[in-house]
């Protein structure tokens, strides 16, 4: 019956801690304030700098003839449409934090959401200074 006592005491333990972990998850992408703007770049050289307080849409066009059309909805940013062969810069959809940059490699663009003075690094946790990356 112990035994029985003890297990049930590490599930209870372990299932208020998974609770946590998950609400502590949540309310970090609920409370993050989006980011104020975006930077487009191409071949490694600032091209767009963006604002995401507004929704609109504008066609990027590449050195080689090809375009990606960009949508700002909601305070985010997104590749909409591309005429690369494989359109992985479509499939990566809207970002609006700055852990991970939308990419073509095929028409050498990126876009990344400049981070706010108060958001902390996702990977370390320290925080970060404006648009440091």
């Amino acid at each position: 019956m112990g035994n029985i006592k003890s297990n049930l005491k590490w599930a209870a333990l372990f299932a208020c801690i998974c609770a946590l972990c998950a609400g502590l998850i949540a309310l970090r992408h609920y409370f993050v304030a989006p980011g104020g703007k975006a930077v487009i770049k191409q071949n490694g050289e600032i091209i767009r700098e963006l604002s995401l307080s507004e929704d609109y849409e504008i066609t990027v066009k590449s050195d080689d003839g090809g375009y990606n059309r960009v949508r700002v909805k909601d305070g985010s940013i997104a590749v909409v449409d591309a005429d690369c062969p494989d359109r992985l810069c479509v499939n990566q959809g809207y970002i609006s934090s700055g852990e991970l940059p939308v990419v073509c490699l095929p028409h050498k663009l990126s876009i990344e959401v400049m981070s706010n003075d108060n958001e902390v690094d996702s990977v370390t946790g320290v925080p970060m200074k404006g648009g440091e990356q």
